[in-house]
């Protein structure tokens, strides 16, 4: 049975682990037959990767940001809809995901997440296609995003299998996994504005959903699975396997990394949106706010795919604060940056906001399986994606009102440099490691 156990590449205590965990890490090693962990890199696994990344990059929802700014001012002249009226259709899309995530995490935790994943995607395609048939009652446009938003909460069901398919190299599968995506992510509005001028507002969502059902749905089909459950045939496999949600919510490592997650989302929620309004204050022109923008997704993949890779060489959850430094460092470079300074502190500082940043997403996956393993995976992101989705939404709201108050960003430049310390000490405060890697076949 403990060989069964360490074959399936879980093994107790990383970083310094306790005497229990010593005393089962001494167990695993003694026993006969014990080979090592299955490959990482294998075909098969290499197959749903991308299956995952394919559903991630153009199944899901994550088109709808960048569809309405391109669609925003077609939609005015449309239906004579208010540009505040347009943007709440994503308040009402976060609040419907936050409300959802939990409960699709313990679906996927009880059935697996294959079949729920491509449930969802053919539904998202079907809302994206009812998306290009509103007809002008502002209600249509706001039942679509909710659904939306209830059927994008699916996402975290291909975090989910990456986890379970990857052990020794799950940091730089979470690197990859979301690096490509971010870049993905980056293009799509491109693939959009072609839409809308060849065809008009309706047409970007009509080939989106054909995109989906044409592309995505089927490479989901054919190659999406569910990994393996590790310790399958083992009666008992709770300790290699991990905890469940209400242990989850009693350690300290949870609360932490809420915490540290909560800081840096307030920034990124609230400074993104703001920051065109914010260089302008400072007398900086468009091109300039435009271009730091695209500068900071360039070195968001940058850090996603860093920290992946040194996560893995450096199994301790403190790497995520020394990142979080350079995040500090660039909201710095950022505040000073004006007409005298010229746009290079700008320049500067998103950059070194976009390597910090961007590590969070992969250091948060990773930390999670980590800390609470595969047990209840799902349903644990999903229930701390919901809390994160609920404290950070006001944050842009928050931002406007101090410039509306105050009539400078000062004062929120203040409010970043806060929460991104708080950030910073609540990683240093978290605890080992629970549950480490296999070790390297042999």
């Amino acid at each position: 049975m403990l060989a069964r156990r360490a074959r399936a590449g879980y093994s107790f205590g990383a970083g310094a682990p306790d005497a229990r965990g010593e005393e089962r890490m001494a167990e695993l090693a003694a026993a006969p037959g014990v080979q090592g962990q299955e490959r990482d890199l294998s075909w098969p696994k290499l197959k749903i990767a991308f299956a995952c990344l394919v559903g991630l990059m153009l199944a899901g929802g994550g088109f709808a940001q960048g569809a309405v700014a391109l669609v925003m001012g077609p939609l005015q002249q449309a239906f004579g809809w208010s540009r505040a009226e347009i943007g709440f259709g994503l308040t009402l899309m976060t609040w419907a995901g936050a409300g959802a995530m939990p409960l699709f995490g313990m679906a996927m935790d009880r059935v697996g997440a294959r079949w729920v994943l491509t449930g969802a995607a053919a539904l998202i395609a079907a809302v994206t296609f009812a998306f290009g048939l509103v007809q002008g009652a502002l209600w249509q446009f706001y039942a679509c995003f909710v659904a939306l938003g209830v059927l994008n909460a699916s996402a975290l069901g291909y975090t989910k299998i990456v986890s379970g398919l990857f052990s020794r190299h799950r940091g730089k599968a979470f690197a990859l996994f979301t690096a490509e995506a971010t870049i993905v992510a980056a293009l799509l509005p491109q693939l959009m504005k072609v839409f809308l001028e060849q065809g008009g507002w309706r047409t970007v969502f009509l080939w989106l959903a054909a995109l989906k059902l044409a592309l995505a749905l089927p490479i989901l089909l054919a190659w999406l699975r569910d990994p393996a459950r590790p310790a399958q045939a083992s009666p008992s496999p709770d300790l290699l396997e991990g905890m469940g949600v209400g242990a989850a919510l009693r350690t300290r490592a949870f609360w932490l990394i809420a915490a540290a997650n909560m800081g840096g989302g307030l920034v990124i929620y609230g400074l993104l949106p703001h920051l065109v309004g914010m260089m302008k204050s400072h007398g900086l022109g468009l091109d300039a706010a435009v271009g730091a923008m695209s500068l900071m997704a360039v070195f968001n993949a940058l850090g996603q795919l860093s920290s992946g890779f040194v996560i893995d060489r450096v199994p301790n959850p403190k790497v995520a604060a020394a990142y979080l430094c350079l995040f500090l460092a660039g909201i710095g470079l950022i505040s000073v940056a004006s007409a005298a300074t010229g746009p290079l502190p700008l320049y500067a500082g998103v950059a070194l906001m976009g390597l910090g940043g961007g590590s969070q997403q992969v250091m948060r996956n990773y930390m999670f399986t980590r800390y609470f393993g595969l047990k209840a995976f799902a349903s644990i992101l999903g229930l701390f994606m919901a809390m994160q989705a609920v404290l950070t939404a006001p944050s842009p709201f928050l931002i406007g009102l101090i410039y509306d108050r105050t009539g400078r960003y000062d004062l929120a430049f203040a409010a970043f440099v806060a929460a991104a310390v708080v950030s910073i000490l609540a990683f240093l405060a978290l605890p080992p490691f629970r549950f480490a890697a296999a070790a390297p076949r042999r």
